[in-house]
C-alpha cells in the first residue's frame, strides 16, 4: 500500500465513530467560520432570536430530574 493510501486510512481510523463513543471532535460549533450556504438560506426571511440561555429560570438538570416551569408564552416580538 502507498504512503499516501496508509495515511488517510490511519487517520481514518483515528477519526472515525465507534461503537463505544463519538468520533473527538473540535468540542464547539465554530459559527464565525461556518460557510455561507449553512447560515443564510437566499429568499428566506430572517428571524432574530433572542439568546436567552443566561436569563433561563430553570436549568437543564432541573428539568432532567423532573422539575417541570410553569408553561410559558413564545411571542418573537
Amino acid at each position: 500500500m502507498d504512503r499516501l493510501k496508509h495515511a488517510m486510512l490511519e487517520y481514518h481510523e483515528r477519526s472515525k465513530h465507534r461503537v463505544g463513543g463519538y468520533a473527538p471532535g473540535p468540542g464547539k460549533l465554530d459559527w464565525a467560520t461556518q460557510p455561507d450556504p449553512f447560515r443564510v438560506f437566499h429568499g428566506a426571511p430572517r428571524i432574530d432570536l433572542p439568546l436567552a440561555a443566561d436569563s433561563l429560570t430553570t436549568r437543564y438538570n432541573e428539568l432532567r430530574c423532573g422539575a417541570l416551569p410553569p408553561a410559558r408564552r413564545f411571542d418573537l416580538s
